[in-house]
């Protein structure tokens, strides 16, 4: 049983961040982006397995209806940033409190990690059963 629950999380794992990533895309598609200038910057203070530093920034930035927003990233970001650095932001429209920069290298990796980690939960699933694959 702990297997099959294993295999059902790296399943979930996948599907969650390939959704993730669909959806900072679909913000992009749609024009709700935006150049945003850094107005604050705070260590996160959680602890961090691998030593990297993340930070919290809040950024201010002009929407496409012209209201100017003020807005703190919905997560952390690991490059350091300086006020007044320019950064380049997603939002939801009807939702201020989620505003996110882009992370392309980290939306490349859940898209080829997507079918590796559902290939695995599969494969893990399949094997706490006990099924004979034909291959």
């Amino acid at each position: 049983m702990i297997a099959i629950g294993f295999g059902l999380i790296m399943i979930a794992l996948g599907i969650g961040s390939f959704y993730q990533t669909l959806g900072w895309v679909s913000l992009w598609m749609r024009g709700h982006r935006a150049t945003g200038k850094v107005v604050s910057v705070e260590e996160d203070d959680s602890p961090v397995e691998n030593k990297r530093r993340n930070y919290w920034l809040t950024v201010e930035f002009v929407d496409a209806t012209g209201e100017r927003r003020t807005s703190r990233l919905a997560y952390t970001v690991r490059t350091a940033r300086s006020y007044g650095d320019s950064v380049q932001v997603l939002y939801r429209p009807g939702d201020h409190s989620h505003v996110v920069a882009p992370d392309l290298a980290g939306g490349v990796t859940s898209v080829l990690s997507f079918p590796l980690l559902v290939a695995a939960g599969l494969t893990v699933i399949v094997m706490a059963l006990g099924i004979d694959l034909p291959f």
